[in-house]
């Protein structure tokens, strides 16, 4: 009897064994799979954090420019203000010269009111362009930054996955025991 008791044991006591093998092979390939899903995760994260990063370079690049492009315009403007305000003191003082100009400098005034407006609808245009190619960055880095905290709760949540199945191994292990 005592026999038969000692064999069920050893019996039990082998397939026991047998499981837990089985199970920490089981353990070790989840483990090197979510290890590796992490390393892969960390690397898009990476490469998208770079991208990130570039496009903020690229965004204050094209800021730069159109600013220097919008100062540009708004000198010339200035200029072309000061050149009216010039011509038209002149004009008035020839006007008030001699009436047979008066043609002569409505024609001018004309010509230099049509240039400032044309400049400042230029400027309006550069100003919307600047205004769109804005929006479209910050939809672009929104997006980016949207892929990135995604990536941070993928990667949170394969090690806690990867803490579960590390917990689940230690109690089949002390169960097993």
């Amino acid at each position: 009897l005592k026999e038969k008791k000692m064999e069920e044991v050893w019996s039990s006591l082998q397939e026991s064994r047998h499981k837990n093998q089985q199970l920490e092979e089981l353990v070790q390939t989840v483990k090197e799979k979510l290890g590796n899903d992490l390393k892969v995760l960390a690397n898009e994260k990476a490469e998208l954090e770079e991208r990130h990063s570039d496009l903020k370079n690229q965004n204050f690049c094209l800021e730069k420019e159109w600013s220097r492009d919008l100062e540009e315009k708004e000198s010339i403007i200035k200029m072309k203000e000061k050149e009216l305000r010039e011509v038209r003191t002149s004009l008035q003082e020839v006007i008030s010269q001699n009436q047979d100009f008066e043609e002569e400098a409505r024609i001018i005034r004309e010509g230099l009111e049509s240039q400032l407006e044309a400049l400042h609808n230029e400027k309006a245009e550069i100003e919307q362009h600047h205004h769109d190619q804005m929006k479209k960055h910050n939809l672009i880095v929104s997006k980016h930054c949207a892929a990135l905290n995604e990536k941070d709760s993928t990667i949170n949540m394969t090690k806690k996955e990867l803490e579960e199945v590390r917990l689940l191994w230690q109690k089949s292990v002390i169960k097993n025991k």
